[in-house]
């Protein structure tokens, strides 16, 4: 298990380079980003695609919340009311980045890019080439989220709703309904909203180059100017959690304590919702690691999300090391 950096190695011999530069929104004019990925919408296919995507988002992850909201427009999720987020959703702008230059707002997040409470976001062309439908609709969820000014950084929220959604509804998961979802939802408005500082522009709509607003604030894919997200990250923390009712007798080298949590559904999906994940193209093995802000997180390698298999693998370490910090957490209890 601890060796998996082996298996690493022979996919970078084997897999092609990334093809794709990039380049940080910090040293661009916002409203010159804008104005650009705005072309798309003049070529049909592009405006297409992404009005496709931001709809699959709505029915395909968030629509049984839609039906109970529409229902109830009072409903709440915790401090998450549901009226607020489906009318930000509808002023959402979503656009697609064509250029080989991959717009990023955090080096180590290069899927997309989102002005934070600006509510538009832009997808990379690379990810919209090699990402899996699936994962694709849940990264342009965090991208909405950020943009609207929802703390979701560790995709935490919107993992939740997610989950949340497919355990309501006529085709319900019944198992997920096991989990007690009033417990994973944000008990107070900090952990609904972001508490950063929102950028700030000139009259002539430049970001201006305070050091404060342009330095990370939080990890997690976040910086004064806006953040991002990591669709490879973001598809490992969906493999660890798939493997939420079977993890405590499937992963006999668990701990005794983790094995006794995680039997507990509820407790495991809070713990793979909060730990944050990282992909690093300069880490070999999937490690442990403190985050900016002293927050405990995984690094795990960069690789194309393509394989499957490498996928799984990644996850399964990710668990042991989700163990490990859990534990950690325990002893000092």
């Amino acid at each position: 298990m601890r060796h998996i950096w082996l298996l690493f190695t022979l996919i970078g011999l084997l897999s092609p380079s990334f093809g794709y530069s990039d380049q940080n929104i910090d040293r661009l004019d916002f409203k010159g980003v804008l104005k650009a990925v705005r072309e798309t919408r003049k070529e049909k296919a592009y405006a297409s695609t992404m009005q496709q995507l931001r709809q699959l988002m709505r029915d395909r992850v968030l629509g049984n919340i839609w039906q109970e909201n529409l229902k109830n427009p009072n409903l709440k999720l915790g401090h998450l009311k549901t009226t607020e987020l489906f009318k930000k959703l509808e002023s959402f702008d979503l656009f697609q980045n064509t250029t080989e230059i991959a717009l990023q707002a955090d080096r180590d997040r290069r899927s997309d890019f989102y002005a934070q409470q600006e509510n538009w976001g832009v997808i990379n062309k690379e990810t919209l080439e090699n990402a899996n439908p699936e994962a694709l609709i849940a990264l342009t969820l965090h991208v909405f989220l950020g943009a609207a000014g929802y703390e979701d950084d560790n995709y935490q929220l919107g993992l939740m709703l997610i989950h949340y959604n497919n355990s309501i509804g006529p085709s319900a998961n019944e198992k997920l309904r096991v989990i007690n979802f009033n417990q994973l939802f944000p008990r107070s408005s900090t952990e609904v909203y972001r508490t950063h500082p929102k950028q700030v522009f000139a009259q002539n709509g430049s970001l201006l180059k305070n050091s404060k607003l342009l330095s990370k604030e939080s990890g997690g894919g976040f910086t004064g100017v806006g953040g991002g997200g990591d669709i490879l990250s973001l598809q490992i923390k969906q493999e660890i959690f798939s493997y939420v009712f079977v993890v405590s007798d499937s992963f006999p080298d668990l701990t005794p304590a983790c094995r006794l949590r995680w039997r507990n559904p509820t407790a495991y999906a809070a713990d793979v919702f909060n730990i944050e994940i990282e992909s690093d193209a300069n880490v070999e093995e999937v490690t442990s690691a403190s985050s900016e802000n002293g927050r405990a997180k995984i690094l795990i390698p960069r690789f194309d999300v393509k394989y499957k298999g490498l996928l799984r693998s990644t996850a399964v370490i990710a668990i042991y090391n989700l163990c490990e910090i859990q534990q950690s957490l325990l002893w000092r209890k």
